[in-house]
């Protein structure tokens, strides 16, 4: 409830725990965030926390995803 933002850190692979980078940051009270323009059959994993001057909040869960397949020629 005292957030300044949040900040979007992503990295390259299923289930990663390590190599994150920061993508994105976003203000208080967003709830989603679209990561557009990745490669077709790409796998990720991202983590949030949240930010105020106070400093940093802990890490959110990770969570994993891959981009749909490249559509048939």
């Amino acid at each position: 409830t005292n957030e300044t933002g949040f900040r979007v850190e992503r990295a390259a692979g299923l289930n990663a725990s390590q190599g994150f980078v920061e993508i994105a940051a976003v203000g208080a009270d967003v709830t989603s965030y679209v990561d557009a323009g990745l490669p077709n059959g790409a796998s990720y994993s991202y983590r949030v926390r949240a930010y105020n001057a106070a400093g940093n909040s802990a890490y959110s869960n990770i969570v994993s995803g891959t981009t749909p397949p490249a559509p048939p020629e």
